[in-house]
């Protein structure tokens, strides 16, 4: 296996686990005491729409009689996955080891805040 092979293998790696972190995405806004529904994708690449779409999101967390605590582990989620989605991007059109090192610290990042924001509700998923 070559460079290449190995970069692209690393690539779809962290490509499908950034589709899969969405969900808790997904569910983090569902989960919300009043909730946010956002249309699920597989795309991993953080489009104008879905950046719209979070935005928006984030934008709502302010309106929802909630727990600080809880509405900062839901805002640093989005905000983790967004920016591990533009990072993604970015890795794909100018690859550089340190750039998927970066995408991959955001995802353990979002497992972590993910965690926290099931203890904070009190149940696991």
């Amino acid at each position: 296996m070559d460079y290449r092979d190995d970069r692209d293998d690393l690539l779809a790696e962290v490509t499908l686990k950034l589709v899969t972190a969405f969900g808790f995405v997904i569910k983090a806004l569902q989960g919300l005491p009043i909730p946010i529904e956002i249309p699920a994708t597989v795309d991993p690449y953080l489009s104008a729409d879905l950046e719209g779409t979070l935005t928006r999101a984030l934008a709502l967390l302010n309106d929802i009689p909630m727990d600080t605590k809880h509405r900062e582990h839901v805002r640093g989620l989005v905000i983790d996955w967004m920016t591990a989605a533009d990072y993604l991007f970015q890795v794909e059109q100018d690859f550089e080891w340190w750039k998927v090192e970066f995408v991959v610290t955001q995802l353990t990042r979002i497992i972590i805040r993910w965690d926290v924001i099931l203890d904070l509700r009190g149940h696991q998923d």
